[in-house]
C-alpha cells in the first residue's frame, strides 16, 4: 500500500507552512495524482484554525458504474472509529455511570477470570492482553469478511478463550477485542445500542450529518464508495460483510471527521477533563509509559506534537490526525 506514506508526506508538505501557498496546493495535488478515473479513489482534507485550506477528491467511487469521489464521498474509516467507542466511555465515566478503574467482569461477565483484573483502562490502552477475536476466528478457517462477524459471535469467540497473550496491564498489544468489549459495555451501561448513544451524545451535537456505524452491512447508505483490491491488474471489490462495529465500522466523510477532529481543540463535548482523559497516554504495570491513550495515539512527526489514528477494513484506508502546535487537522480516506 502507497496510502500510509502518502499521509506521512501531506503531514510534511502542510506543517512545512501557516499559510496557504499555491506551491503548497500543487504538491499535495501531486501526491494523489495516481488516483485518476481509472482507479479507486480517495478524499483529502486540511485544516488549519478554523480554515479548511485544502479539500477535494480523487478517482472513483464505484468503478463499475464509474462515479466519481466527491468531498462528499462516504468513506468507511477503519480503526479511526476507535476514538468515537473511547469518547463514549469517557462521557459515561464523567457521568459516574462508570469508573476507568472497573473490573471489565463487572458489565461483562462471559469474560473469564484471568490471573490478573482486567480493567476498562486497560482496553481503552490495548494493555489488557485479550487476544484478537478476528485473529482466533481466522485460526478456524474463517478470516474476516470470509463469514458475517456480528458482536455476538466476537463476544462468544472471547468468552472461550482460557488465557490472555500476557498478564493483563503488563505489555502493549493492539487487539480489537478491547474495544468490541468497550461497546458492549457502553450498550450495557447506557441501555442504547451504540449507534444510538454516539447519534445522540456525539454526531447530532456537532452536525456529523453524514456519519453512521455499518452495523448492518447489508443496508443501502447513499454515497458510499466502494471498497476494492488489485489482483495482478484487475480491480475486485473488497467490502467489510460484518456487522460487528466499534472497533471499526464507522461511515463517514472528510468534512464530518475534520468536525470530529476540532474536539481536540475545543473540548465543546465532555470540557477539558474528558479531553485529558482522551489524550492520556497508557502506563504499564512497571510504569513505562505508551504511544497509545484513549482510542488515539499520542507522539511526536516531523517535531511536532501527533495526535492520531489510522484505519484499515477490507479495501478501505483513512488516516485522522491533529497538531495542536500549529492547530493544523489532517484527514485522508480511501
Amino acid at each position: 500500500m502507497k496510502y500510509i506514506p502518502i499521509a506521512f508526506l501531506l503531514c510534511q508538505f502542510t506543517l512545512s507552512v501557516f499559510a496557504q501557498t499555491t506551491d503548497q496546493i500543487n504538491k499535495i495535488d501531486q501526491l494523489f495524482s495516481a488516483w485518476n478515473n481509472a482507479t479507486p479513489g480517495v478524499a483529502v482534507a486540511v485544516q488549519q484554525g478554523d480554515k479548511i485550506i485544502y479539500n477535494k477528491a480523487f478517482g472513483l467511487a464505484d468503478l463499475e458504474h464509474t462515479i466519481p469521489n466527491t468531498t462528499e464521498t462516504i468513506f468507511e474509516s477503519g480503526s479511526v472509529a476507535k476514538q468515537f467507542t473511547a469518547m463514549s466511555i469517557l462521557l459515561l465515566a464523567a457521568e459516574g455511570k462508570l469508573s476507568l478503574s472497573d473490573d471489565i467482569r463487572k458489565y461483562v461477565p462471559e469474560i473469564p477470570k484471568y490471573n490478573a483484573t482486567i480493567t476498562i483502562q486497560m482496553l481503552l490502552n490495548h494493555t489488557s492482553g485479550l487476544k484478537d477475536w478476528g485473529s482466533v476466528g481466522s485460526l478456524t478457517g474463517w478470516p474476516r469478511t470470509t463469514q458475517v462477524y456480528t458482536q455476538d459471535l466476537a463476544l462468544q469467540i472471547m468468552s472461550k478463550q482460557k488465557s490472555t497473550n500476557f498478564t493483563p496491564g503488563t505489555e502493549y498489544n493492539y487487539s480489537n477485542s478491547n474495544y468490541s468489549l468497550l461497546v458492549t459495555i457502553v450498550e450495557r451501561v447506557s441501555g442504547k445500542s451504540l449507534a444510538a448513544f454516539t447519534d445522540e451524545k456525539l454526531f447530532k451535537p456537532l452536525g456529523m450529518a453524514h456519519t453512521q456505524w455499518r452495523d448492518n452491512f447489508r443496508e443501502v447508505v447513499p454515497n458510499r464508495a466502494i471498497a476494492y483490491r488489485k489482483d495482478k491488474n484487475t480491480y475486485e471489490q473488497l467490502m467489510p460483510f460484518e456487522d460487528i462495529h466499534g472497533h471499526g465500522g464507522l461511515l463517514t466523510t472528510t468534512g464530518d471527521l475534520l468536525t470530529w477532529n476540532n474536539l481536540l481543540e475545543t473540548h465543546a463535548i465532555g470540557g477539558h477533563a474528558v479531553y485529558e482523559w482522551r489524550v492520556q497516554k497508557g502506563k504499564l504495570a512497571n510504569g513505562k509509559e505508551i504511544k497509545y491513550a484513549a482510542g488515539l495515539n499520542v507522539s511526536k512527526q516531523f517535531g511536532f506534537d501527533e495526535i492520531s489514528h489510522s484505519g484499515s477494513t477490507a479495501g478501505y484506508r483513512a488516516w485522522l490526525a491533529y497538531y495542536p502546535e500549529k492547530k493544523t487537522f489532517h484527514c485522508c480516506t480511501q
